[in-house]
Order: structure tokens, then C-alpha cells, then sequence
């Protein structure tokens, strides 16, 4: 795992989007673009990718398939680097997180994220996983824990109140423990949108009368550990389509239903989270 630093004002936006697979026929690269784009137009703008922005899957893959493979691993980071550099440019975009689609071509030709990040467009690496820690001239305003990941989330409830709360009961089961200081929790992977937002508490008191109070985040910038239920978490999605006409991808083979396109917007006001919200594009 590393840990990162980032400068930001008091108030901004982050997104966090990612598994965009560049390279497979099926990538929504419209709504990629869109997003890089949407980053670039904002004056306090930060993007942070949760991983696997290329295909790299090649011919001893048993899921490679040239129908669904536009260009090989080494076209692919071209395109990468030509997508991403605006942004490292910009000084908007903090690193990409090594997903399992570059560990499968690792022992072919080594780390081809961290390349990415490191040589081509000099921005920090950020590894499978990463504490970033959002700072100011205050001091540290959060951390945020970010994560590639590995489980699945899914729910075969039938009703749809109960199969959000199961994914979003899911989706904070994998991270909670990983972390305890961070605020914000993030994985991607799944291809899932998913956001669940601090649930606060009614608790009583005696001072001498009855009162009543909600339980709340402990103050910005002074660390310490954070309840799980006070953290915002995420599931940040993708841009890959699960059908395509005159296409048998491998996510239809494998009889994946389909999901929500987009990205997560994290919004910071006055050095605070405000909001969490998905994205569908």
C-alpha cells in the first residue's frame, strides 16, 4: 500500500472513476472522454483512477478474443497516456491504481500501470491500494482510503430497496477494516455504482434533563479513528458495456446482468465532505 499527499483548496470536487478497459470493443469511450473533459473544465477539478484503464488480457488469456480486442497492450498505453495526459498536465489527476487486468500481463512485461504513471506521465503510482491524504495550508482536511479491489458485490434480492441496501451493506463490509482514520472509502472492480453515506444516531442523555443528540464525525485534521458508520464509501463503476450488438463479450459469457455506466463526484466544501454522489453517464 502507499501513501500519497495531495494539495487541494477548501473547496473542490473529486472524481473518482476508472475501469474504463481500454482497448476492448465494448468501452463507452464517449462517456471516458466526457468525463476527462468534465475534470478539465472545472477550476478545482482532481481525479483520482481506481484502475484497470486498459484491457492488457493478450492471446494466452482464456477470456482474449480479437473480436472484443482492438489493439494490443502496447497500443493500448499509447492510448492511455494520450487520454491522461491532459490531466497530469493540469496537475488534476493524483494516480492510477494497479488493477487486475495490468497484474495479468505483469509477468509478461512487467508493471505497465506504474510505467504509465511513473515514466510516461510522471505522476505519483498509486499501487492496488492507497491512502491519499487531502491537505491544505490548515493542515489535513481527510484521508481517503482507495482501492483497486477484488470481491464481487452482489445481491439477487428481488424487491430493488432491499438489493441497494444489500450492495451498499456489501460494499462497506469490504472496506471498513481496511482503514480506520480515513473518511472516505473507496474500491472499483465491480463495475458497480454504489455510494452509502455516514448514517448518524439518535442517542439520549441526562444533563440533568432528557436530551437528545446524533452521533457525528469526530473535527477535520485531527486523524484518529472513525466510526464506520461516519465514512462515506463508494463504488466508483466503469465504462464498459455488458452487450453490444454482434458481440459475445466474456461479461455476457460469464451471464453478468448489466450495470450503470459513470463515476463518483466527491464534493469538499470548506474543507468538509458534503456530498457523495454517483454519476451515470
Amino acid at each position: 500500500m502507499r501513501i500519497l499527499e495531495w494539495s487541494v483548496p477548501s473547496s473542490y470536487e473529486l472524481v473518482l472513476w476508472g475501469d474504463n478497459q481500454e482497448g476492448n470493443v465494448l468501452q463507452y469511450k464517449k462517456g471516458y472522454l466526457d468525463t476527462i473533459q468534465y475534470i478539465l473544465d472545472g477550476k478545482h477539478r482532481y481525479a483520482l483512477h481506481m484502475g484497470d484503464e486498459m484491457e492488457a488480457y493478450w492471446i494466452d488469456d482464456p477470456r482474449y478474443d480479437p473480436a472484443i480486442l482492438v489493439k494490443n497492450p502496447l497500443a493500448q498505453q499509447k492510448s492511455v497516456m494520450a487520454d491522461l495526459r491532459p490531466l497530469a498536465k493540469a496537475k488534476r489527476l493524483i494516480t492510477i491504481l494497479y488493477g487486475n487486468h495490468s497484474h495479468r500481463l505483469y509477468p509478461k512485461i512487467g508493471n505497465i500501470t506504474q510505467d504509465t504513471c511513473e515514466e510516461k506521465l510522471k505522476i505519483a503510482y498509486g499501487g492496488f491500494s492507497c491512502v491519499v491524504n487531502f491537505q491544505d495550508k490548515h493542515g489535513v482536511q481527510f484521508k481517503g482510503f482507495f482501492t483497486h479491489g477484488r470481491k464481487s458485490i452482489r445481491s439477487i434480492a428481488d424487491d430493488p430497496v432491499r438489493r441497494e441496501a444489500n450492495e451498499q451493506l456489501q460494499l462497506k463490509q469490504h472496506l471498513k477494516n481496511k482503514m480506520g482514520d480515513c473518511l472516505l472509502m473507496a474500491k472499483g472492480h465491480t463495475h458497480r455504482l454504489i455510494v452509502c453515506d455516514p448514517r448518524s444516531q439518535l442517542y439520549l442523555t441526562t444533563e440533568p434533563n432528557i436530551k437528545e443528540f446524533y452521533t457525528h464525525n469526530p473535527p477535520f485534521g485531527k486523524g484518529g479513528y472513525i466510526h464506520p458508520d461516519h465514512r462515506f464509501y463508494a463504488n466508483t463503476g466503469s465504462f464498459l458495456k455488458t452487450f453490444d450488438e454482434n458481440v459475445t463479450s466474456y461479461s455476457e459469457m460469464g451471464e453478468y446482468d448489466p450495470v450503470e455506466m459513470g463515476y463518483v463526484v466527491v464534493e469538499v466544501n470548506d474543507r468538509q465532505i458534503t456530498k457523495v454522489r454517483k454519476v451515470v453517464v
